[in-house]
């Protein structure tokens, strides 16, 4: 059986405060949900199209709410943000994507500010980019898609990523 993200939360040591344990909660109970179908789906040989949305759009609420309750733990990123860490990142050796002709989108794109928080598995639209200053801690949930879902978190202690895959590059950060 998979650990829920709180478990996962206090076994890297982390000390919950109130704002991360309603993420927590929300995150546990998408989790709780997810697992419950896909075990009562196996049980009994297969998916009802109609359960299986009902319990879809319900674990998609409860991911959209814990997604909002992180985000407010944070502070939309600018391009000089992701350039710190980019620089250090570079320094260090990491692999950088072709530069692309885009410029920082910014949306989606967020900062840490809380020194101590969880961040829910997103997917899709709901993905976010998050840059985590130093001294902060940002517990990331286990995943197949190392460790984010789809989202991506740039540490700048030690200027690693994860995932860790090469870097985006963008046009407006000369």
């Amino acid at each position: 059986m998979t650990k829920t993200p709180t478990e996962l939360f206090l076994e890297g040591g982390g000390i919950p405060n109130a704002r991360t344990a309603e993420i927590l909660r929300l995150a546990d109970e998408a989790h709780e949900e997810k697992r419950s179908f896909h075990d009562e789906a196996m049980f009994r040989g297969g998916f009802d199209r109609d359960e299986y949305r009902r319990r879809h759009e319900a674990e998609s609420a409860r991911s959209e709410q814990a997604r909002n309750a992180f985000l407010e733990l944070c502070r939309p990123a600018t391009v000089y943000d992701y350039k710190a860490w980019f620089d250090g990142w570079t320094r260090s050796g990491g692999r950088v994507d072709n530069r692309a002709d885009r410029l920082f989108p910014g949306h989606g794109w967020e900062v840490l500010v809380a020194k101590d928080a969880f961040l829910p598995s997103l997917y899709g639209a709901r993905a976010l980019n998050v840059i985590v200053p130093r001294g902060h801690r940002l517990e990331v949930p286990n995943t197949f898609h190392g460790g984010s879902g789809h989202s991506r978190v740039y540490f700048m202690d030690g200027f690693r990523s994860v995932p860790d895959e090469a870097a985006p590059i963008f046009g407006d950060m000369a």
